[in-house]
């Protein structure tokens, strides 16, 4: 090992892939020192990215089901896109043991993965009080420990989840956690905030962030909250229960406040357009991405995929294409978008159940992933990217008794924030 400096090693080391790396911290307490510093870490990750191939992409799938016996499982699903040809396989599958099947917990109630960044996926389990970092590269998972803000109210309800891993300027990773708790109270849902920092190992309390009003005849529960995500170190929320007004709600994980963004404007008067089976998305992990589902007078499906060219600018919005006619199934749930294989994924709830393939200029649908009749209630799924990012957790082989939820107390040094105001965004 004398023979090879660090600047030779390297750039060998940032091309391997993460399972590789974890073996060769045993090579020598150098090795070990380079592949667990943070600096590496952090180079690994864009390296990695950054190299990700077109055509090429992997997909990680929540198995939600019907059959108690069961447990809820996700696999990585791998996908690939060359001349005209789709070829899609699981490559790894993934059991969790604090995702036990409860037959206690709402039907609705399906686990939520949230990516987080930097190849770290945060999980909820909201009727279980679960909160838990996963690294599927490492295999390392970490339960969070239990909010003491947590309302036992009926008149509260746990409806979403999002998470943010930070690289800061001094070399260190750090992550926030937050719960949307709601109350619908007088035609209008108040939202609030529990918030975890790893930095302060505490939670916060922000009450009444924003305020919505229902105007409309839209589904209530989680639908409205269905789509989230991550950009330019805030949290964005894409809300309609208010069909005169739809609009993103963010947060700002780094100043905790919430703001907003707007849609294109026209959309909003278009009946065509049916928000609530809409998604919220990220492009190229640059740009802010609709994905609005829209049918023609004769019922046929249409996905326009609209991206924010300019962040915060609403006349930036931008229609980049258009996915359809898809008539196979005749009902589909979209799920998220892949600039690697150029197409979206979509959730088939009508005919022959299963994930579908779409190019995003096309109407050609195929099929991901058939799914059996007592599977995938509601389906979930995130790009999988691969990472070296630690959070003090361990293995999920061994994760078992020791991060049971009797040992998982609430920490002691929270507090209550009123920086969020009860204003209606």
């Amino acid at each position: 090992m004398e023979y090879f400096t660090d600047d030779m090693l390297i750039p060998i080391l940032l091309k391997l892939p993460a399972k590789s790396l974890m073996k060769f911290k045993s090579v020598s307490k150098s090795w070990k020192e380079i592949i667990s510093s943070s600096s590496f870490i952090y180079h690994h990750y864009k390296t990695s990215s950054d190299a990700a191939a077109d055509g090429h992409t992997s997909f990680l799938v929540i198995h939600d089901t019907f059959v108690p016996r069961l447990d809820y499982y996700f696999t990585r699903l791998s996908v690939s896109f060359a001349d005209g040809q789709l070829i899609s396989k699981t490559d790894e599958t993934f059991h969790l043991p604090f995702m036990k099947m409860d037959l206690e917990a709402p039907p609705v109630d399906t686990p939520l993965i949230y990516a987080a960044g930097f190849g770290i996926y945060c999980i909820f389990i909201f009727h279980a009080r679960t909160v838990a970092l996963w690294n599927p590269a490492t295999r390392e998972s970490k339960l969070l420990p239990l909010s003491p803000f947590h309302s036992p109210s009926k008149r509260d309800t746990y409806v979403y989840g999002f998470a943010h891993v930070e690289y800061d300027d001094g070399g260190f990773f750090s992550y926030k956690v937050g719960l949307l708790r709601v109350r619908f109270l007088n035609l209008a849902y108040r939202v609030s905030i529990e918030l975890y920092s790893s930095r302060e190992n505490s939670w916060k309390f922000f009450k009444k962030c924003f305020c919505l009003t229902r105007i409309g005849n839209q589904a209530t529960g989680k639908n409205w909250v269905y789509s989230g995500t991550n950009l330019n170190g805030k949290f964005h929320l894409f809300t309609w229960v208010n069909i005169k007004d739809p609009h993103i709600v963010t947060f700002d994980m780094s100043k905790e406040e919430v703001g907003r963004l707007e849609i294109p404007a026209f959309i909003r008067h278009d009946s065509s357009y049916d928000l609530t089976s809409s998604l919220l998305t990220k492009f190229d992990e640059k740009f802010l991405c609709l994905l609005i589902y829209r049918k023609n007078n004769e019922n046929v499906i249409y996905l326009d995929v609209w991206i924010m060219l300019q962040y915060g600018v609403t006349e930036s919005w931008t229609k980049i294409s258009t996915a359809g006619p898809i008539s196979i199934p005749e009902y589909v749930d979209v799920l998220g978008i892949s600039k690697s294989v150029g197409g979206l994924v979509i959730h088939g709830l009508d005919h022959g159940d299963g994930l579908f393939f779409c190019r995003y200029d096309s109407s050609n649908v195929q099929i991901l992933l058939p799914i059996p009749s007592d599977v995938y209630e509601s389906a979930l799924f995130v790009e999988c990217r691969d990472s070296l990012v630690s959070f003090g957790g361990t293995s999920d082989q061994r994760i078992g008794a020791n991060t049971a939820h009797s040992s998982r107390t609430p920490t002691h040094n929270s507090r209550i924030s009123t920086v969020c105001s009860d204003a209606a965004l």
